[in-house]
């Protein structure tokens, strides 16, 4: 979890004292500067995976390094957060969720940070250019060939998500997430 201000120092919070991170000043205000002006992201708003977006990208690899240093010293490594050359189309692995619109349609995106519905996204700047192209064939296939997509209120339908991932020699796994009591034989 990563939180823009600190919790409070009551139950539940207090069973996370192990796991938690206390951030200095300096971090809180990083977190404030963020603003959707400064992210040109048309997404910035719903998704959960653009944490960082809203900073310049040296602070975002700052503050990367402090909140993993942890995990990384107890691992006994030592280890430096490295830039990547491009600071877009690095994201090796995605995970598509799907929903229906109110009119019944085909919806592929995330699901939003304040309601719980997929919020239909586009291509993402930083997710590999390849991954965007495979998310769109799967739409079109799941479109073309009427997969039925899982609806939470009618407890119907089977497909919900997608996971893919693509190596550094361009090999690509899809994983497809479905609610296997619904799957026809």
């Amino acid at each position: 979890m990563d939180f823009s201000a600190l919790p409070p120092e009551r139950v539940p919070w207090t069973f996370f004292k192990g796991y938690s991170e206390r951030y200095d000043e300096h971090d809180l205000v990083v977190e404030f500067e963020r603003s959707k002006s400064f992210s040109d992201c048309p997404y910035a708003e719903a998704c959960v995976f653009c944490a960082y977006q809203g900073m310049e990208y040296e602070k975002q690899l700052e503050k990367k390094q402090r909140k993993n240093s942890r995990w990384i010293r107890e691992m006994g490594l030592e280890a430096q957060i490295l830039a990547a050359e491009e600071p877009f189309g690095y994201r090796n692995k995605i995970t598509i969720d799907y929903g229906l619109d109110k009119n019944g349609s085909l919806v592929s995106g995330i699901y939003s940070r304040k309601l719980h519905k997929v919020v239909r996204i586009g291509k993402c700047r930083i997710d590999h250019p390849k991954l965007s192209e495979i998310a769109g064939t799967l739409r079109s296939l799941l479109i073309r060939y009427q997969i039925p997509i899982y609806d939470e209120q009618k407890n119907s339908g089977w497909m919900k998500q997608a996971t893919l991932r693509i190596s550094t020699v361009g090999e690509v796994m899809v994983v497809l997430g479905a609610v296997a009591d619904a799957i026809p034989e």
